[in-house]
């Protein structure tokens, strides 16, 4: 059956008008900014509950005689998603005794309104304002929203003063805001938005790309990470059959846009990755700075190629290097033979193609409006390209068209566009079979394997949290790793194998939901995390990483060992659904300090903890010590906001320990840092 989105309402008009500078409106019939106050008065009523808040914001009580503006967004929104620099920066600019900011969830497809994708989202997002999760979107349609981003402007008295609609408004919205403020005294500011954000215990934070560079005569293996919530671009080696591998390099930590060496340099949610193995040269599509960023391997340096790390919306191109402004260019794809690198940019609906030895960046292929038409380059249009594929002769270009849940081909020599899987609709759903019948949500990675008499495409379908073999010649879709769990897989890569025989293929998928990196047999069945020995979360400032607990096992030395790591929980909290569960265990101490002997990344249920470790003879000595760590969400009741929470143990074998459990429970003050407490009951008027 036909799964539309949500909001029925993106499919009443096919047209694009840009009424601003810089604002592109891409569904809907309502105009970019309605000026007119509305006498109703409105209410933030979200049926899902809040994010970032002890409770209810209230337009009527707690935002009373306040200028408050409402952000409509969700993640599958490229413009939504850009709109948040918008938001930002009128935070900063009003301050919290000017302008009080709420985000309003409200998701376009089925999948969205699940409340783990909603947590994660706004996780990923790093909104740092409270939300009010929609998922009805009841409150989306009382404000009359009709697309994403919508910005909702309120008046002190509490009527609606204006409605702006689309992304690249922020002179309008400083102006308008700007007016009422002037008019209205201040208000003392509201309370901090309470944000939690997880940290993996595995080290990685929303990785959006892989590339894995098979080894060969005089080139070793090694594989590349985008570990785009850590702002940073990750080198390991290439892992062994048990997923086992180690840092290399780290390139980056933390938001910028700085070149120069790995320590210095600067990302800003880095997604894409392309490596030039004959150059050793990594490139990058730097999303968050609007650039394509090379990585030199053969000195460590990061230079900016493409892009002046702003925002612009130029749809032809043609100048070169910094000179050219990009806009949210997600995935690149080399075709190192021509030295040339296209370019999903996601921003612009368009793909576009540089040449690297010039430097000359320009529209390949689309007008630059959303939409699902076929035929020449130039009259084509993409509806979020944001992945693609490039086969064995250069001849033909895939691509992902994440919003249109749709297949696209680029035959290069005719320079035509064909649609293989998807509809202009935008229908939506999980149906394998034929091409024309073939369904999928929000696919955002893809890889070709292209060997000839076997030529087909494997796709991250990220919102169906699934992977998929598209046969190309039988033009048929089939599910892949059915019994993998993943959550919202965002990117992968096909390694072939060697020509020796103690290699074989595998697939790289970057699980992104997660926090992990999987490498899968070519088949399907078998798969094993990346356990990426020596690395670490980024800890958040201004707070300290927090110092493992010191914990000693009595067990017999130089024997294998069964651990065993449980939850005993506050009394107030229980495991949350809504993050996932992971236990890591790494050595600190010794020759192999550094190795990653254990991960483990689990579904939220019953089931999730505890968990059993099993570890190898030669960790277990006199002389180890090793570093075991948890990640989880605690929630207070079922359906409140899950609380990140992480603990960590510096273990030691020996004669005076204890039994091999280790246990996270309520005296621990880094497994229940931040959970609120539990509620007094006022159902009398009193509590109890």
């Amino acid at each position: 059956m036909n799964d539309r989105r949500l909001c029925g309402m993106r499919f009443s008009l096919r047209c694009v008008s840009v009424v601003f500078p810089g604002a592109l409106r891409k569904w809907g019939t309502l105009p970019t900014c309605t000026a007119r106050k509305s006498s109703m008065p409105l209410e933030l009523a979200p049926d899902g509950g809040w994010l970032h808040a002890e409770g209810p914001l209230r337009l009527s009580v707690e935002l009373a005689r306040r200028t408050v503006l409402v952000w409509f967004f969700c993640a599958s929104s490229s413009p939504a998603v850009e709109s948040l620099d918008d938001v930002r920066a009128l935070v900063r600019d009003f301050g919290p005794g000017g302008l009080a900011v709420v985000g309003v969830y409200s998701p376009q497809y089925r999948a969205e309104a699940a409340r783990r994708h909603v947590v994660a989202a706004v996780d990923r997002l790093d909104v740092p304002f409270p939300v009010a999760v929609d998922t009805r979107l009841s409150v989306f349609r009382a404000f009359e929203a009709r697309s994403w981003p919508t910005f909702a402007i309120i008046a002190p008295d509490g009527s609606v003063a204006a409605r702006i609609a689309g992304a690249g408004n922020r002179e309008l919205l400083t102006r308008t805001i700007g007016d009422l403020i002037a008019a209205h005294p201040r208000r003392p500011p509201l309370p901090d938005a309470v944000v939690r954000r997880y940290r993996s215990a595995g080290g990685l934070r929303f990785p959006g790309g892989v590339f894995a560079q098979v080894p060969s005569v005089g080139r070793p293996g090694r594989v590349f990470i985008a570990d785009t919530g850590h702002h940073r671009i990750v080198e390991t080696t290439w892992p062994d059959v048990d997923g086992q591998s180690r840092v290399r390099t780290i390139f980056g930590g933390g938001a910028g846009y700085v070149d120069g060496p790995a320590s210095r340099a600067r990302f800003c949610e880095p997604t894409g990755l392309a490596f030039d193995a004959e150059r050793a040269l990594l490139y990058v599509s730097d999303t968050g700075n609007h650039a394509i960023r090379r990585v030199d391997l053969n000195d460590g340096q990061v230079s900016t190629i493409i892009g002046s790390g702003t925002r612009r919306f130029d749809r032809r191109g043609g100048a070169s290097g910094i000179n050219q402004p990009l806009n949210a260019p997600t995935h690149i794809v080399l075709d190192a033979p021509r030295n040339r690198l296209f370019i999903a940019m996601t921003g612009l609906d368009q793909v576009w193609l540089a040449d690297l030895d010039t430097l000359v960046t320009r529209a390949l292929a689309g007008v630059g409006a959303a939409g699902l038409v076929d035929g020449p380059f130039e009259t084509a249009a993409f509806w979020q390209p944001r992945a693609l594929a490039l086969d064995a002769q250069a001849s033909a270009l895939f691509t992902l068209d994440a919003d249109a849940s749709a297949l696209r081909r680029l035959h290069l020599p005719a320079r035509a566009v064909q649609t293989l899987i998807g509809s202009p609709e935008g229908f939506t759903g999980a149906r394998d079979g034929p091409f024309a019948q073939a369904q999928f949500c929000h696919a955002t990675g893809m890889t070709l394997v292209d060997s000839g008499a076997d030529r087909h495409l494997l796709i991250a379908d990220t919102y169906n949290s699934a992977l998929r073999r598209l046969d190309l010649h039988a033009q048929t879709t089939t599910r892949m790793a059915a019994a993998l769990p993943l959550f919202e897989p965002a990117a992968m890569h096909w390694s072939a194998g060697l020509p020796s025989r103690t290699e074989s293929p595998r697939l790289f998928v970057a699980d992104t939901g997660n926090h992990r990196v999987l490498q899968i047999d070519a088949d399907g069945h078998g798969w094993q995390e990346l356990r990426i020995g020596s690395l670490s979360a980024l800890h958040e400032a201004p707070h300290p990483p927090p110092l493992p607990e010191r914990a000693a096992c009595n067990v017999p030395f130089l024997a294998p060992l069964r651990m065993e790591v449980a939850l005993a929980p506050p009394l107030h909290a229980g495991l949350s659904p809504d993050l996932p569960v992971c236990v890591r265990v790494s050595t600190l101490e010794g020759p192999n300090a550094g190795e990653a002997l254990f991960q483990s990344t689990r579904v939220p249920d019953a089931g999730a903890v505890p968990v059993s470790i099993d570890l190898p003879a030669h960790a277990v000595t006199e002389r180890s010590v090793l570093l075991v760590e948890l990640s989880l969400g605690l929630a207070r009741l079922p359906g409140a906001p899950a609380t990140p929470a992480y603990k960590s143990w510096r273990v030691r074998f020996g004669p005076d320990g204890g039994q091999p459990r280790l246990i996270a429970d309520e005296g621990s003050a880094q497994i229940i840092r931040g959970i609120p407490p539990a509620p007094p009951d006022t159902r009398h008027g009193r509590p109890c």
